[in-house]
């Protein structure tokens, strides 16, 4: 597969695929959440990480009693502050906002922006780039679409942090939402140049193994790293229910990955755009070292 050089994408276009995102949250949301979205696993794993956060909060609070102290810089007293903050307030300035439907699946779907570029990469056709959706410009730009849109305030927006990790969707519910994104993604002109995790991972575990091999190590210990790093290469596979492969023959796993696995982005490539995307089926001179 050739390589072109990888740049993150531009934020005027990063805006108008989250605009579009954005757009998308009430047709997504009834697709996902037919009962409510206080009722998804999604909002209550959000809902739970923040919990936990603010219980931390609560025990460093009660562990250090110094810190109802307020020093005002005044030479003859402290002034003593009981006031423990709720859970609310706790959250004021974090991202998404609690209990906020819309602004809660478009973060979700944002973050699956990241996802698809984590290890693969977009490309538009006759351009020399290929590029990525970078973390810390998503975040920034996340904030900004819900203040265009009138969601925060402005105040709110210069201060917002994000905190939640987003919450793993089922299935069903990563497809249909990745159908969404790519959508987007098509209108804007892009394609999918497609890199799988776990075969990046194994080739690298690989390589790894042959510089190991051929190193000046002391016997045991060169045996002992060698055995571990099938044995890491063995759990990636162990999923695929094949014992018959070889862990360090790369032609042999790129055959069982086309065999056995799927892959929810090459799936939902396929719904939109009616063709595999750049890197499937796997290739073997794509992965070897």
């Amino acid at each position: 597969m050739k390589q072109r050089k990888i740049e993150r994408l531009p934020s005027s276009i990063v805006l108008a695929i989250l605009q579009e995102v954005y757009d998308s949250v009430p047709k997504v949301m009834q697709t996902i959440a037919s009962l409510g979205w206080k009722h998804t696993p999604y909002h209550q794993e959000m809902i739970s990480y923040r919990k936990m956060l603010y219980d931390d909060y609560k025990d460093m609070d009660s562990a250090h009693p110094e810190s109802h102290t307020r020093d005002f810089h005044n030479p003859e007293q402290d002034i003593p502050w009981n006031e423990e903050i709720d859970f609310d307030s706790y959250f004021l300035i974090t991202f998404p906002p609690l209990y906020h439907d819309h602004l809660e699946l478009f973060y979700i779907l944002a973050g699956l922006l990241l996802e698809i570029t984590a290890d693969s990469t977009l490309y538009r056709d006759h351009h020399s780039y290929v590029y990525y959706f970078d973390e810390i410009q998503l975040e920034e730009l996340i904030i900004k679409i819900a203040y265009r849109n009138k969601q925060i305030e402005k105040e709110e927006a210069n201060h917002m942090l994000t905190i939640c990790p987003c919450p793993p969707l089922d299935d069903m519910d990563l497809l249909h939402c990745l159908e969404t994104l790519f959508l987007i993604l098509k209108k804007q002109g892009f394609h999918l140049n497609f890199w799988d995790y776990e075969l990046l991972l194994i080739t690298d575990l690989q390589e790894r193994y042959q510089e190991i091999f051929y190193q000046d190590l002391h016997y045991v210990d060169k045996e002992q790293q060698l055995w571990q790093i099938q044995l890491d290469i063995e759990q990636v596979l162990e999923g695929y229910d094949d014992p018959a492969v070889d862990p360090l023959h790369l032609p042999g796993i790129i055959a069982l990955y086309n065999r056995r696995k799927i892959s929810p982005l090459v799936l939902a490539y396929l719904h939109v755009y009616d063709q595999f995307p750049l890197g499937y089926p796997y290739w073997h001179a794509d992965y070897e070292p």
